[in-house]
């Protein structure tokens, strides 16, 4: 019974080992699938962070005053080009710029959002592979089955059997069959040599 005990045990410690294990790939490829994602957010919000650069640019004072004194066919001082047209109301221009803004804001936001998801997976990857490295270290040098089973063994060679096997169980009732027979066996020898001496002291 003990050496089944010590066989469960150490046959459960090695399931949940593989169940460990398991877990751990299944998580390192979640990490993987997120790596392209935050690489295509993290690129997204760059592009984002450089047109807000731009519109920025466009609600500073000195370019909302330098758009007053324009008219159509003055030069651009920024580009150098020509103006051929009515330029944009600064109500315009302002929209545009919060619209660049928030659109930055919520791509910063997905990104950062990836980063901390991919951040802690790995984090929890780290250390359960430092648990696992650890128990399965103690779980191959686990010697307690080695041990039972040569405690067995010790018992079986006292008793006359020459190896452990998987039927224990039944050589050892049929060991104590057999002993209960001599037994039997033995008790009727002596019940009739008792017999056979009060006989012959009768004589």
């Amino acid at each position: 019974n003990n050496l089944q005990a010590v066989r469960k045990a150490y046959d459960e410690r090695g399931r949940k080992l593989a169940q460990t294990l398991e877990e751990l790939e299944a998580k390192a490829g979640r990490v993987s699938l997120l790596a392209p994602s935050l690489a295509a957010a993290k690129a997204r919000m760059e592009a984002s962070e450089a047109l807000l650069r731009k519109h920025n640019n466009t609600v500073e004072k000195w370019a909302v005053h330098m758009r007053q004194s324009l008219q159509v066919g003055d030069v651009c001082p920024v580009c150098r080009q020509p103006i051929t047209g009515t330029l944009p109301a600064e109500t315009v221009i302002q929209e545009m710029y919060l619209q660049a803004k928030e659109q930055h804001e919520a791509d910063r936001r997905a990104h950062d959002d990836l980063e901390r998801s991919m951040n802690r997976l790995t984090a929890e990857i780290n250390a359960e592979r430092s648990a696992y490295q650890r128990d399965k270290q103690a779980y191959d040098s686990d010697r307690s089955v080695l041990e039972a089973e040569r405690g067995v063994a010790d018992v079986c060679r006292q008793c006359g059997i020459a190896a452990i096997s998987d039927d224990i169980r039944g050589q050892l009732q049929s060991l104590r069959q057999s002993f209960l027979q001599q037994g039997e066996a033995l008790k009727t020898r002596i019940a009739e040599g008792e017999k056979r001496a009060k006989e012959i002291r009768t004589l």
